[in-house]
Formats: C-alpha cells, structure tokens, sequence
C-alpha cells in the first residue's frame, strides 16, 4: 500500500504544495532591493522564493505552480478530482473604481502524476478583486467585495457560464481588509474571514452589523450570522478534527481561538467594547528548526 501523502499548499510569491519529509536547513537565497523611495525587494525566483518558507519540522516545500501560468496568487481550494483551484488578482489591492478587472480563476492539474501541475484551464476571467475561494456542487464560491458570488459551470466544461449574486454587504473602503479565507464547514455551510472593512446587511428580519473576525453563510446565502469577533485586520480561518473554530489576523494575532460563538451572547442589551469573544496567541516565533 502507497504511504500516503498529506499535501498542505502556501501562496507567497508562488504556489507550493507541501508534503512530509525532512532535510537540512541551507542558507537562504540573499533579498536584493532597489530604488529609495520607496525601496523595493527584487522578485525572487519561483525555486529561491519557496526556500524563504517557514514550514513545521519534518516538513519541506515542493514548488506545484508559478509564473508564468500562475501569477498574484492570492486564494485557493481543491475539488474532488485533486485539482487546484487558484484565485490570480491583478486587482488586488487597488479600489473597485480602477479599469483593470483582470482577476481570474484558473484550475491546476497534475495530469502525469509527477507532482507539478501541467494543465491550466482558465475557469473565469475579468474578475473584479476576487480574494476568496471555496468550491460547491456545480460552481465555485468567490468573495468580490461588496458581493458573494456563486460562479456556476451548467455543462460541467470547466468554464463559469452563469453569475449570481447571494449577497452583498461587504464594505469597500479598504481593499486590505475585504472578505477571505471561505472554507467549507462540516456543518454544511460556508466559512469565512472579514477584516475591518466590515459586513452590514439584512436577511429576513434580522440586520447584521459585523465589523470583523469569522462567519459563516447558507450556500444559497439565505442566511449569514457572525461567529467569532477580533480585534484587528481578519484574515486566516481554520478547523481542528473536533470542528473548533480558529483564526488569525494581519496585525500580531497568529492564532485566534473562538471559545463561544457570538450568538450566545445574544441575551445582552449591548456588548462591552472588551468582550471580544475569542483568545490570541501573539507574537513571532521560529516554527522550524531545519
């Protein structure tokens, strides 16, 4: 029997599939800059950007994608058949009256089986500032601030043929800090992330007001309630096998612990300001010693 694999994937400069193995830690591929102001970092290469990594021990990084099939990597999912579905933002993180509209939404595929993706099928293109991904029965969900967008393929040709709308709600003042991170949840509904930008809307009767941390929504975004709050920029969402809920954020919070959703805390008049539902794990560490 095969030793099975567990793949992990990391989006920096490029994508990388990561899998278990060990090896010796070597020196890092030296950054180089240029300009003054402002001083920008020179691209690195696909293979040197992968080296400047973090991983846990026992781990290393193999490089699945990069440029010139992928570029701006900045969402991902898997479907059921192994593909990789990659969000490429040519939109990020500019504001919503710019021309560019030229986020797209491609699928990777290992089709030799050699662990490098060969065949790129472009799903949607002339997308406007896509910055999450999740996949459903017939389609794909993607965040595009202010919306939630069920992209939907009817003849199953790996293209998009049909866009609707489940919601909007999502604020725009500040690209950075839009709707990210949907994860399918075990409790069949979608998850995400949200950052200060914010969320307000109504369904129903029911008018949510959130301003930022982790929700979850109805595929059919008939229902949307907020989970957990934070206390910064949201921008990472995750589940343990107990289906607890985690996240973390763009400003020192790693690891965001939701204790008690925010809806048991519905029998107060008014929440106080420091009554943030969630613990933080803060500050910076070296999580390998490779």
């Amino acid at each position: 029997m095969k030793k099975s694999i567990t793949r992990l994937a990391s989006i920096i400069a490029v994508l990388v599939v990561v899998i278990s193995c060990s090896g010796k830690k070597e020196k890092l591929p030296e950054l180089t800059y240029s300009g003054e102001e402002p001083r920008i970092q020179n691209p690195l290469s696909p293979e040197d950007s992968q080296k400047h990594i973090q991983v846990p021990e026992g781990f290393e990084v193999e490089l699945f994608a990069s440029e010139p099939n992928i570029i701006n990597p900045i969402a991902f999912t898997w479907d059921e058949r192994g593909r990789l579905w990659v969000v490429q933002s040519q939109d990020y993180p500019h504001g919503l009256s710019n021309d560019v509209g030229g986020d797209r939404i491609t699928i990777c595929e290992d089709t030799n089986g050699d662990g490098k993706a060969d065949k790129f099928t472009d799903y949607a293109t002339e997308q406007s500032l896509s910055t999450g991904i999740v996949k459903v029965k017939g389609g794909i969900i993607v965040a595009q601030a202010p919306n939630m967008v069920f992209l939907e393929d009817t003849d199953g040709d790996d293209k998009t043929d049909r866009s609707t709308i489940l919601f909007d709600g999502f604020g725009i003042w500040d690209t950075h800090a839009g709707p990210s991170s949907l994860r399918y949840g075990i409790d069949n509904h979608i998850w995400g992330s949200v950052g200060y930008s914010g969320f307000e809307n109504k369904f129903g009767d029911n008018t949510v007001n959130f301003k930022m941390g982790v929700y979850r929504f109805a595929k059919d975004g008939s229902f949307f309630e907020p989970v957990g709050q934070f206390n910064n920029n949201t921008w990472g969402l995750g589940f343990n096998e107990s289906f607890e809920i985690f996240g973390s954020t763009a400003n020192n919070n790693h690891c965001c612990y939701v204790g008690i959703p925010l809806k048991h805390y519905d029998y107060l008049d008014k929440m106080p300001n420091w009554a943030l539902n969630a613990d933080f794990i803060q500050g910076h560490y070296e999580i390998s010693s490779c």
